[in-house]
């Protein structure tokens, strides 16, 4: 498939309706299924083609509607927003969606810390869309973007390894199970010669 091709797939698409995140991540789940039919590239070089022709239509986008505009400025904010979101929100979206088709997306045995990465990102996709609809200012959507991007690098590190080390306790010995005899064992004597003492 040649790339004029892609391209004009992109406008089409995005000929149907207005640029927002939501027509972001569609456009480009279906511009990966016909990326995935080039043999000559691999997973990466696809998934970075499909972000390069997304933004590109995002830019032919921009340029459009600010011929049209009496208020540019706005326009800009909202797709710097949206360019955001394709180069946060859709690379991750696509790996899971590749992992899906593929057969290997078991919700166990997806790391935490892919799952708090996709959820980071997912939340930057709402505070963006709030705030291109103007439902919260740009200066709150910084200070939630600050916060998102703190939890991501205090917690990541941590909750693989808290994930193993649970995954661990409960292969060789579950604590649940021991906490209930402990506690069955410091009970059982005083419940034991009460029952003991009514059957008399």
């Amino acid at each position: 498939m040649e790339l004029q091709e892609l391209e004009q797939f992109v406008r089409e698409k995005a000929s149907l309706r207005k640029w927002d995140a939501e027509g972001c991540l569609r456009i480009g789940a279906e511009l990966a299924v016909k990326i995935n039919s080039i043999k000559n590239l691999s997973g990466e070089e696809k998934k970075k083609l499909v972000v390069d022709l997304i933004l590109k239509g995002l830019h032919e986008g921009e340029k459009k509607e600010k011929e049209t505009s009496s208020n540019p400025d706005a326009i800009t904010v909202r797709y710097d927003q949206l360019e955001k979101v394709v180069k946060e929100t859709l690379p991750v979206s696509l790996e899971l969606m590749i992992s899906a088709s593929r057969g290997k997306f078991d919700l166990k045995k997806i790391k935490p810390s892919v799952w708090l990465r996709y959820c980071s990102c997912f939340a930057k996709g709402v505070v963006t869309v709030l705030v291109s609809q103007k439902v919260i200012s740009e200066e709150t959507a910084k200070k939630v973007g600050a916060a998102v991007e703190k939890i991501e690098e205090k917690v990541e590190p941590v909750v693989d390894a808290a994930a193993s080390q649970a995954e661990a306790l409960a292969t060789t010995e579950n604590p649940m199970l021991q906490i209930r005899e402990v506690v069955q064992t410091a009970v059982a004597p005083s419940e034991g010669s009460s029952t003991q003492e009514s059957k008399e």
